[in-house]
């Protein structure tokens, strides 16, 4: 495991900028909302990687009557816009075991933030919690504080399928122009979902069948005139 990982970068000014952030905000309201309308029935939702809590509290926000979030101790308890009963302290570079099940696992833009032989596991630990999961991860040099392992999509992909889990292109072509919304978000995110919900859960069967696996690879155009931009130092 790389050790080299900065954790001090994760620091209250980092997660002030979450609390501050209304693109994310927008982003956790709207993306939640498209998929509890389509998964239906939602009871219980963790987010991996959760920072403060925006997109647990959004679930919470929208009814779901159970919302846990997973983070290190540098997320100090004077940020968290979650209850302290519903902030599980873990270090995200190590297996995370939760006692418990849930019907929707998250980790949004979290993953990058990982060294790279963690990756798998990473995806392991997420398909334990639960047989959905609504995954966004930074693209190639998508750029960010502390990005140690920015992936494709589908490499994203073919580690969730090693675990039955079959990638459901189904928020972003409805959030694609959505400016309000964080890009990262409107580029990165998927779902994830098991052969047995895809086997009996209509809704996700007909989003996945109107998936293209060859597809999932994309760049926002807003990402790549910012990357113009860096490139040409225009």
């Amino acid at each position: 495991m790389n050790d080299n990982i900065q954790l001090d970068k994760y620091d209250n000014d980092f997660f002030a900028l979450q609390s501050s952030n209304d693109q994310k905000k927008n982003a956790a309201n709207v993306i939640s909302k498209l998929v509890l309308d389509l998964y239906g029935g939602v009871e219980s939702v963790i987010d991996v990687g959760c920072g403060i809590g925006v997109w647990p509290t959004a679930f919470q926000n929208h009814g779901v009557p159970l919302v846990h979030g997973v983070d290190g101790s540098y997320v100090t308890k004077d940020l968290r816009l979650l209850e302290d009963a519903n902030f599980i302290e873990r270090e995200l570079r190590k297996p995370i075991v939760i006692d418990r099940t849930y019907d929707l696992a998250c980790s949004l833009e979290v993953a990058e933030h990982l060294p790279p032989e963690r990756a798998r596991s990473f995806v392991e630990d997420l398909t334990k919690l639960a047989p959905v999961v609504l995954f966004s991860a930074a693209i190639p040099d998508q750029g960010g504080d502390n990005h140690v392992n920015e992936m494709w999509q589908h490499h994203w992909a073919r580690l969730f399928a090693e675990f039955n889990y079959k990638a459901v292109d189904y928020i972003r072509p409805i959030v694609w122009s959505m400016t309000e919304l964080q890009v990262c978000y409107r580029q990165n995110t998927l779902l994830y979902v098991h052969e047995d919900i895809l086997n009996t859960h209509e809704g996700f069967r007909v989003a996945r069948d109107k998936t293209n696996d060859e597809m999932l690879p994309l760049v926002h155009p807003r990402t790549l005139v910012r990357l113009k931009k860096k490139w040409t130092g225009g």
